[in-house]
């Protein structure tokens, strides 16, 4: 009962929609063997908009913290105001008068640019785990559509169903929708520049947050990127931040933190969290294939194979790594 006045406030679904959500949460935390507590009720919820949205977007369920993350003190500063206008955005605008003032809308925005694997969509999954918000990623390619007016009837959808959901968007890829366009030679680019300004529309409106993704800042037009709230640009981690990096991502279990040379792997390969991740994870599958405990060679592998993959000239290795 306790619970109810905050979910109530959260989401807005009606009645038959929350018999729903109650009844399944019950029915998963009885096979689970656990109680149905928010974790199970959120979980619920959770479903039901992934359901309700089909292709056009999935539910982003993990959510990460700022205690995970190895960003630069700007980067980390610039999420902490974009969390802060979402918060206080009544005392901003309504006490302070900045929406009559400056015509400032309720939507709060952010474009996120920068290579793969530099952290742009774990940063968003911290600033909605913050919020207490689901993170929805929507797949442009599926919503927009070659039919006229169809793009703008997905995307309304999406909006609806994130207002009654509570949900933050993420928009991967932005740049497929928001490309720049200089000058409108067909009939298809006047209809993209409506989508574009019909979703920035929505975006203002939208009593919620938005995020743009792009790994081509460059790409994205500089009259969109004026009407966003936020812009943040995610580099490629230097040094001693690929070996927080390596650190952070290796569980404690394997026992290699102690005596683990991780500033010469840093220093040997340049990649962002991402690939660092991925090496990790080959690391392990190398010692599980040899049916041992990780071994620290197991880590020069990992990234030596990854490093490959990602095409990138291959360091020299300390001799018997591999």
């Amino acid at each position: 009962r306790g619970l109810a006045p905050e979910l109530a406030a959260r989401y807005v679904i009606g009645p038959g929609a929350i018999a729903d959500v109650v009844v399944e949460a019950a029915r998963y935390a009885a096979a689970a063997g656990t109680p149905v507590d928010a974790s199970a009720l959120e979980a619920s919820i959770g479903r039901r908009l992934s359901l309700r949205l089909g292709t056009f977007g999935t539910v982003v369920h993990r959510k990460a913290r700022f205690a995970e993350m190895v960003l630069p003190d700007d980067v980390v500063d610039t999420l902490h105001d974009l969390i802060a206008m979402v918060r206080e955005r009544s005392q901003i605008l309504e006490r302070w008068g900045y929406q009559r003032h400056l015509g400032i809308s309720r939507g709060v925005s952010g474009l996120f640019s920068g290579e793969p694997g530099t952290g742009k969509t774990m940063a968003a999954s911290v600033v909605a785990s913050e919020l207490g918000l689901e993170l929805v990623r929507i797949d442009l390619s599926a919503v927009v559509s070659k039919f006229v007016g169809e793009t703008e009837k997905n995307l309304g959808k999406i909006f609806d169903e994130a207002q009654d959901a509570h949900a933050m968007l993420l928009f991967d890829e932005a740049d497929s929708l928001f490309g720049k366009r200089t000058e409108l030679k067909t009939a298809q680019d006047r209809f993209a520049n409506l989508e574009v300004n019909y979703i920035l529309q929505r975006m203002e409106t939208f009593d919620g947050v938005s995020v743009l993704t792009t790994n081509a800042e460059s790409s994205i037009d500089p009259a969109l990127q004026r009407r966003l709230n936020f812009r943040i640009r995610f580099l490629e981690p230097e040094l001693d931040e690929r070996e927080q990096l390596w650190r952070r991502l290796l569980p404690p279990s394997t026992g290699l933190h102690d005596g683990f040379d991780f500033h010469a792997l840093a220093e040997r390969f340049q990649m962002t969290g991402g690939y660092i991740k991925n090496a990790v994870v080959r690391a392990a599958v190398i010692a599980a294939r040899a049916g041992r405990a990780m071994v620290a060679e197991d880590l020069w592998a990992g990234a030596h194979h990854e490093y490959v993959e990602m095409g990138k000239v291959m360091p020299q290795l300390p001799r018997g790594t591999l």
